[in-house]
């Protein structure tokens, strides 16, 4: 699976940007998820949408500080859409 993040998700969580891999495979693939970070009225939120299909959810992330409790709620979220 490829997780593709935004740079204020990158900041929020702080994690890097990169992966060091030179040939990221591209785009519209199933496995390919993009993950924003935004606020809807206050609330932290995590977007993620696949970029083959453009299926988008939201993952409510109040008390979510690291990039572990960010990446365990994204997963478990895929796989019961698996």
């Amino acid at each position: 699976m490829t997780l593709r993040i935004s740079a204020v998700f990158s900041k929020q969580f702080k994690c890097a940007l990169g992966t060091g891999i030179s040939a990221m495979p591209q785009g519209r693939q199933l496995d390919s998820w993009s993950c924003h970070f935004i606020r809807l009225r206050r609330k932290p939120v995590i977007f993620v949408m696949n970029d083959a299909t453009l299926y988008c959810f939201l993952i409510p992330a109040t008390g979510v500080k690291t990039l572990p409790q960010a990446w365990g709620l994204i997963r478990d979220r895929i796989a019961d859409l698996s």
